[in-house]
């Protein structure tokens, strides 16, 4: 997230709120999920899917503000990247 990104992103939680946002959270993750749901379906939707994983990335950038994870989460995706490199290495 870029700096102009975290400045509208703490906006938004310091307006709407932590509980408010968490909740948003859970509904566009809920969106996102149908959405490859009915893709797997065969609906031809594949601008929805994408919306709704801006969506979800918005939101998930907000959580890392939130919870002032942001730094710790990146080092487990990085952690997370080499295990699978690695299994997929030994596959």
């Amino acid at each position: 997230m870029n700096t102009v990104e975290k400045y509208i992103f703490e906006k938004a939680l310091a307006h709407y709120g932590p509980e408010a946002q968490i909740k948003m959270l859970y509904e566009e993750m809920a969106e996102l999920q149908l959405a490859v749901c009915k893709h797997g379906r065969g609906a031809d939707n594949l601008d929805n899917i994408a919306e709704e994983l801006a969506d979800v990335g918005i939101m998930l950038d907000q959580m890392r503000l939130l919870f002032d994870v942001a730094p710790l989460s990146e080092a487990k995706r990085g952690e997370k990247v080499a295990r699978l490199a690695e299994r997929m290495d030994n596959a």
